[in-house]
């Protein structure tokens, strides 16, 4: 059983006018936190007491307050009753208290980071062997690429074959190097997991003594009732990330999407029975964008010039900017808009979820997820191939953002037809805005690239630029019963240079659509039982003096 003894008592915050006399003074209460504002580096607490008041001033005070909070943050109202807050005054005290629990528990979950700490290691190390293998034989490839047919390692091996392994490799080396993102992604958590633990347990350790807050209220009410005193404060050691999970219905063509935050928190204090609001808004932004100071070049002369006043043209440009802002339109603030799990309230800055349901979350850095919302989406369904990256094809659903809030960016899992198919991320979406959604590869469609022209040249008998032309063959074989639609993305080489022109060949079939960045899209209808085959050529021209330009296209 814990024991702990009040040791001493230290003053950090004053600003409380003396009393009048004949004021009262309540004992000491601990008052279990009412309602928390998680943001993200932070958290806001607020807490509340009824309190009894007669015409005059009196004290209030709300002990065991966590020790982590921040004093100068602390602010007090009252409620319910004609009066003000005359001050607030924070005093610190310090408890000769048994830890022997406390370390316990730490030092077990500290065992456990570490335990995942060594496998997100050894897996990364796994990875890097991979990887050196997979450049290993893509060397051993391209060196005997040259030997084909003339009794080299590769024997009589076809270029379909050969492209077909180099698909293969690459396909490997962007797989390994996605799992290592992940992992580091994984690491990162974990340490910053393994520091928090270890900053809560290297105190317990050192010391046996437990440090809490104590707040002490003036109130002063203009007639007797009952009154209500909230306090509020920040916390650091909170936070919160929004995260997603997407549901595809093959049948409905619907995706059923859940937005919810997790929330972390070790401010020293369990937040039981609260209710929750996360916000978006970022304090580490600042409140508002720094100021420019003008850098001037001016000609060199003799004579001595005045000294230009810095400090009056950044007053005329704060000036002018404070103009300008005050002459642009502002936005009406947004009503609330109501979702499943949280009442979202939007305006013009940072959006706010006030969850409905009543929360707890203990003060031990594990994760607790609570919804915010959830919408049925139409989607729009297809499947897209990009073969230059992947001889895999995708199913792809195109949704839009029904709700009446955003989707924050955030990590989303997928699943389709009830079965997970991996993680991915989504960017924010606006509300009503339109986006695409990856669900996972489709075997039911082959799509096998090959080169089949690598040809450079005079451009004509009479030119004097070089020619270098490279066409491909990408056939798409389906054997879904029923016509399915389909996009096909490759792309060719896009010149800034004006010594460089490169342009889609004459057989290129069938037409493709061809963005300014060089990225060609088909969107086609694939039929059952039928072999599609598209031709993808480009023709780079240069002067002859270029001639090295143009090989490095190759």
């Amino acid at each position: 059983m814990r024991k702990s003894i009040l040791l001493t008592t230290l003053t950090v915050l004053l600003h409380l006018p003396v009393m009048t006399d004949g004021a009262t003074i309540s004992d000491g209460v601990v008052v279990a936190p009412s309602a928390v504002t998680v943001f993200e580096d932070r958290a806001r607490v607020h807490r509340s007491i009824p309190v009894e008041m007669p015409i005059g001033s009196k004290e209030v005070i709300l002990k065991g307050l966590p020790h982590r909070l921040d004093p100068s943050s602390v602010r007090a109202r009252l409620l319910d009753l004609p009066g003000l807050v005359l001050g607030v005054r924070m005093e610190r005290e310090v408890h000769l208290e048994d830890f022997q629990k406390e370390v316990k528990d730490l030092s077990h979950q500290l065992a456990l980071v570490e335990d995942q700490l060594q496998g997100v290691e050894a897996r990364i190390e796994e990875i890097e062997r991979l990887k050196l293998l997979t450049q290993r034989l893509a060397k051993i490839l391209a060196g005997a690429v040259s030997k084909v047919g003339k009794g080299g390692i590769l024997g009589h091996t076809s270029a379909a074959q050969i492209v077909e392994a180099q698909q293969w490799i690459a396909d490997r080396q962007l797989e390994h190097s996605l799992q290592r993102d992940q992992l580091e992604i994984q690491m990162s958590e974990f340490l910053v997991r393994r520091d928090d633990i270890q900053g809560d347990l290297i105190p317990l350790m050192q010391g046996s003594t437990r440090t809490t807050w104590t707040a002490i209220v003036l109130i002063q009410a203009q007639e007797e009732g009952t009154g209500t005193v909230e306090l509020a404060h920040d916390v650091p050691g909170a936070r919160w990330v929004p995260v997603h999970e997407a549901r595809l219905d093959e049948e409905t063509s619907k995706v059923n999407w859940i937005a919810r935050g997790q929330v972390i928190q070790q401010s020293g204090e369990d937040w039981n029975d609260v209710k929750l609001t996360l916000s978006t808004a970022r304090s580490s932004l600042g409140l508002a964008p720094p100021s420019l100071i003008p850098v001037r070049v001016d000609a060199v002369v003799r004579r001595a010039e005045p000294v230009a006043d810095v400090s009056s043209v950044r007053r005329e440009s704060d000036s002018y900017r404070g103009r300008a802002m005050a002459k642009a339109a502002i936005p009406a603030k947004k009503p609330a808009s109501s979702l499943v799990g949280a009442e979202v309230v939007s305006g013009s800055g940072p959006i706010r979820f006030d969850v409905r349901a009543i929360a707890s979350i203990p003060s031990d850095g594990s994760v607790h997820s609570v919804t915010i919302s959830e919408q049925q989406m139409d989607a729009q369904l297809d499947y897209q191939s990009i073969p230059l990256l992947s001889p895999h094809v995708f199913r792809r659903a195109r949704l839009t953002n029904g709700s009446g809030a955003p989707l924050l960016a955030g990590q989303v899992s997928c699943f389709r037809e009830g079965s997970y198919v991996g993680d991915g991320r989504v960017e924010r979406v606006a509300a009503g805005q339109e986006f695409s959604r990856h669900f996972g590869s489709e075997g039911r469609i082959r799509v096998r690239k090959v080169e089949i022209e690598d040809h450079s040249g005079s451009a004509g008998s009479f030119s004097n630029k070089l020619e270098l032309k490279k066409a491909f063959r990408i056939t798409v074989d389906s054997v879904f019963p029923t016509g399915v639609p389909f996009e096909l993305v490759d792309r060719i080489p896009h010149s800034t240079l004006n010594e460089i022109d490169v342009e889609l060949g004459s057989d290129t079939t069938p037409e493709p659509v061809l963005d300014e960045d060089g990225i060609v899209r088909w969107v086609v209808s694939l039929e059952p039982g039928a072999t599609n085959q598209f031709i993808l050529q480009w023709i780079a021209t240069a002067k002859k003096d270029q001639a090295q330009l143009l090989e490095r296209l190759r």
